[in-house]
């Protein structure tokens, strides 16, 4: 290869021919200026194969000096029409999805929308640690709402500790490498303008300071729909929450056929199976059924309880739920580890509060029972407080800490606090 053929060479030779200055090829292809700049000042930096092949349909090569551009970035490589695909695989769902039809066809309807162009781009579901947001978010990418068209891909953030570090991994779920010059955000941006794309976002609520750059990238890449578990809100105009609650338990005293059709008697069975345990009598029923009312038909407690169902009845486990938190430990080898105990669960959502907010939440939570607004805002200091407390209170409603009860035909119309008892 003389030096004239170098890609360094061909891309500014082709990129004047075309009449275009380094940031009109930029703005047509989605690679920043910088980037154009560093490949045609250094002949030994080559591109990867997807930016050569963004940059040629820019600069409207034809086929001749197309091919002479990929072999001049990868003279062993013949073509880039058909790129390596990085791996779509999205993680196998661990159980099955009980009670969340309206919530999965409220989340398919928002993605539906989103592609659509008639909605947010930014659908983020929220909820307590271990109410099943990643399952259901699983089953909605999985869906009929996302056309075959559209490319999908899970990114989970748990391991990440630096807000700034999620757009890139994004990028390397799109299969980028840390050895390509370009940029992140223009890596998503030329892969998505070849192809629609859905990304995964899991586990979002320690980093939700990335809100402002998912925002601009979203903003960025119009064909890009951002699907978010979190704990927390991301706090954007632009997003659309969806706020998830524990499953329906049967009410006291329910009949047989409200045992078997309530969702959290129907996950306790199914997982209960998968130890070894068989459905008992009516009885056995029933006593699932205050099982499940016992952990708030929170999906991953009663997971972890029904792990239980090897060793105890349902009479035994239920006597032992008592001291729910340290029996609740028994979650399985391929669970992340915050999820393996309720008391990782609960810590993990704790642990992301200030001292101050931690001190509130703990006095907060001697009304397991519940309470009206007015009795909190007396308790923690009356009128005079009145503003500091609601702040307070809905920082902690946004942390999926608490939560509220809002039945006007009680206490006068006013909100009652609610607190798992887990």
């Amino acid at each position: 290869m003389t030096p004239r053929d170098s890609f360094a060479d061909l891309l500014r030779q082709f990129r004047l021919e075309a009449g275009l200055t380094q940031e009109a090829l930029a703005e047509r292809s989605f690679v920043s200026a910088k980037s154009i700049g560093s490949l045609e000042r250094d002949p030994s930096r080559l591109p990867r194969l997807e930016t050569v092949r963004v940059i040629a349909e820019a600069l409207a090569l034809d086929a001749v000096r197309r091919e002479r551009l990929i072999s001049a970035a990868r003279p062993a490589v013949r073509s880039v029409a058909e790129p390596s695909t990085p791996s779509q695989t999205l993680p196998a769902p661990s159980a099955p999805l009980f009670g969340r039809d309206g919530d999965l066809d409220l989340v398919c309807r928002l993605l539906t929308e989103a592609f659509e162009g008639s909605g947010p781009r930014m659908i983020v579901i929220t909820g307590p640690g271990g109410v099943g947001k990643t399952r259901l978010a699983l089953a909605a990418i999985d869906g009929e709402a996302v056309g075959t068209e559209v490319a999908r891909y899970f990114v989970d953030l748990a391991p990440l500790n630096d807000p700034g570090q999620v757009v890139e991994a994004i990028a390397r779920q799109m299969g980028a490498t840390d050895r390509d010059p370009t940029p992140a955000r223009d890596w998503i941006a030329a892969v998505v303008r070849q192809q629609p794309a859905l990304v995964l976002l899991d586990n979002a609520e320690h980093l939700v300071d990335a809100r402002a750059e998912l925002a601009a990238l979203a903003e960025h890449c119009r064909q890009l729909v951002l699907l978010v578990t979190s704990r927390v809100p991301m706090g954007l105009r632009s997003e659309r929450q969806v706020r998830l609650r524990p499953l329906a338990v049967p009410p006291p005293e329910a009949t047989i056929s409200e045992l078997v059709q309530a969702p959290a008697v129907n996950l306790f069975i199914d997982r209960a199976r998968s130890v070894g345990w068989d459905t008992g009598s009516t009885h056995e029923l029933s006593v699932i059924a205050q099982i499940c009312q016992q952990l708030d038909g929170l999906p991953l407690a009663i997971e972890l309880a029904a792990a239980w169902m090897n060793l105890f009845t349902p009479d035994e486990l239920l006597e032992r739920l008592g001291q729910r938190l340290p029996l609740l430990t028994r979650g399985r080898h391929d669970m992340p580890e915050r999820q393996r105990t309720m008391h990782s669960a609960i810590g993990w959502s704790y642990d992301l509060l200030d001292t101050s907010l931690q001190a509130s939440f703990r006095r907060v939570c001697i009304f397991e029972n519940g309470a009206a607004l007015s009795t909190i805002r007396a308790f923690f200091g009356g009128e005079d407080e009145q503003l500091s407390v609601d702040l307070m209170l809905a920082e902690l409603a946004d942390q999926s800490l608490i939560g509220w009860r809002h039945d006007s035909s009680e206490r006068d119309g006013e909100s009652e606090l609610r607190i798992l008892q887990t």
